[in-house]
């Protein structure tokens, strides 16, 4: 390999841009909290490894991975993480190969070459790494996204009943709940003991502090920030630390990721198009004003985020809080109904 495992470890040529792994020194400790993958629906752009791996090679020290209205995502975030951990690369990508029904082939990640270069750098950064899994939860009665996470197992059950009951919700008219469909109210969140929870301001800031003040009397919450340089950004984030200051609640940094490097913008207009039901060139601003919903790395974070440093910070803190790993969740067997001195086979 002509390439030594020092200067591949600088800077990792992707098929369009480069991905630094190591951050500047001058970069405070950053991580993404409220990432998506393409398991959110024709919204998310990316998969759930292409997250991760990024997320590493930007030398996050954690990433939040909540999809909308669903869990369906975390899994293959998590095994991601744990094939990096064991090997230092990352998984086979599935391929289809043929015509038939689950003919499959595997391929190599394209930049596979590189990343072997500096496998040995990925594998330790990744036994560092925290990955913390949640749902991002989307209401039919106004109230604003709301991400949460777990900060427990217990807290992990609760969250999977707050998305059972969306999902066994009616429409209006309806007496049986549509397939697919999750039907969220604020009141859902009532048994809220060990979740917590990242509020996602819409470009209507108005009842904000309600909706902080409501959440913030049983559970942790924060207030989202986002720049994504659409004007008037610094306006915004100054409107948001007052509510915030108002709610006795912190600001906390994220970039509202959709995919995992700008070049993905493109697949996920279309993807807005076919949601929509619209013609590219009739969507207007049902699309993203640019490709600024990607995962940045720490500086680039810094900087926009010059004005309120305590948000990144607390993006160190929110990880520290979180206690739950996927990998306590296990398949448990009841104990079987035997009379005293029995064996279950021999019992049976």
């Amino acid at each position: 390999m002509s390439e030594t495992p020092e200067t591949a470890a600088s800077v990792i040529a992707f098929p369009v841009r480069a991905v630094r792994l190591a951050k500047p020194d001058t970069a405070a400790a950053y991580a993404e909290l409220a990432a998506c993958t393409n398991f959110s629906f024709l919204r998310g752009a990316s998969t759930a490894q292409d997250m991760v791996l990024t997320s590493l090679l930007h030398d996050y020290t954690g990433l939040g991975v909540a999809d909308r209205n669903t869990l369906a995502g975390v899994v293959r975030a998590w095994l991601e993480l744990q094939q990096i951990r064991q090997d230092g690369l990352p998984t086979q990508r599935k391929v289809r190969d043929g015509g038939s029904p689950g003919e499959h082939g595997w391929t190599e990640h394209p930049d596979e070459q590189k990343l072997e270069a500096i496998k040995d750098d990925l594998k330790k950064q990744a036994k560092k790494f925290k990955l913390i899994v949640g749902s991002r939860l989307s209401f039919i009665d106004g109230t604003p996204d709301i991400i949460a996470y777990p900060k427990n197992k217990e807290g992990w059950g609760r969250l999977c009943r707050i998305l059972t009951t969306g999902n066994l919700r009616p429409a209006p008219g309806k007496t049986r709940a549509v397939k697919g469909e999750c039907r969220l109210v604020l009141d859902d969140l009532c048994l809220i003991a060990d979740l917590m929870f990242i509020v996602m301001p819409g470009k209507d800031l108005d009842g904000l502090g309600w909706v902080l003040d409501h959440l913030g009397q049983r559970a942790l919450v924060w207030l989202g920030a986002a720049m994504h340089r659409q004007g008037g950004d610094e306006r915004r984030l100054q409107k948001l630390k007052e509510i915030a200051a108002s709610a006795r609640t912190s600001l906390i940094a994220i970039n509202d990721a959709l995919y995992h490097e700008p070049e993905q913008r493109d697949l996920q207009d279309v993807m807005t198009c076919i949601r929509e039901g619209v013609k590219i060139e009739e969507a207007g601003r049902s699309l993203e004003a640019n490709a600024e919903r990607h995962l940045k790395d720490p500086q680039e974070m810094s900087r926009l985020f010059a004005n309120a440093p305590e948000a990144i910070a607390q993006t160190q803190m929110f990880l520290d809080l979180i206690e739950f790993d996927l990998g306590e969740l296990k398949y448990l067997y009841p104990e079987e109904p035997v009379p005293p001195g029995w064996k279950a086979d021999d019992y049976l």
